[in-house]
């Protein structure tokens, strides 16, 4: 059963790996995996939170140390997207969600995926790779972008712009590493 399948590499990965932009694993209680509570709203629902241009930055570049964690791991993450970016009453990013998690070595790299018709090489290579993390990163960085752009002033996101230009690049061997993309940042 895919569900059993999901819910135990999540518990799996839970146990497994650890970082400040994750929920705390805690444990397991009759079969249901027990991790923090994080008391906030998704990206999905970003009008919603009073987010300065500050917070706005803050919650890119933690995304972008996330990412740099599951790239030092040769982790793929296979599943961003807004309603698996949580923001916090700190106004921290937590990601959630991490069934489809997994080590570059696996061999079910999009087996178990649903929606990747839209990342350009999936259908021809039927493989999710590290620059196919780094074209979803850069798609959600523009609806984060898009999302706000009413309240600040369009030049604020000239540097932005660029990043989500190069990580949506075409051609999967040009799109930048997480670490190209943390520089440029900065």
């Amino acid at each position: 059963n895919n569900s059993w399948k999901l819910a135990d590499r999540e518990l799996s990965n839970y146990r497994e790996f650890s970082h400040p932009f994750m929920p705390a694993f805690y444990g397991i209680s009759d079969d249901n995996i027990i991790i923090e509570f994080i008391n906030g709203r998704t990206l999905k629902n970003i009008k919603k939170i009073n987010l300065s241009f500050q917070n706005i930055l803050n919650i890119i570049f933690e995304l972008l140390l996330i990412f740099k964690y599951f790239d030092d791991n040769d982790l793929i993450y296979r599943d961003l997207k807004p309603d698996n970016v949580m923001i916090d009453e700190n106004k921290e990013m937590v990601l959630i969600d991490y069934d489809r998690l997994i080590k570059n070595d696996n061999y079910e790299h999009t087996m178990d995926l649903v929606n990747t018709s839209y990342i350009p090489e999936i259908n021809e290579t039927k493989r999710f790779t590290h620059e196919s993390d780094i074209y979803i990163l850069g798609k959600t960085i523009e609806f984060i972008i898009n999302e706000i752009k009413d309240q600040f002033q369009s030049n604020d996101f000239s540097v932005i712009n660029e990043i989500i230009l190069k990580c949506s690049n075409e051609n999967p061997k040009n799109r930048p590493s997480i670490i190209e993309i943390i520089n440029y940042f900065n």
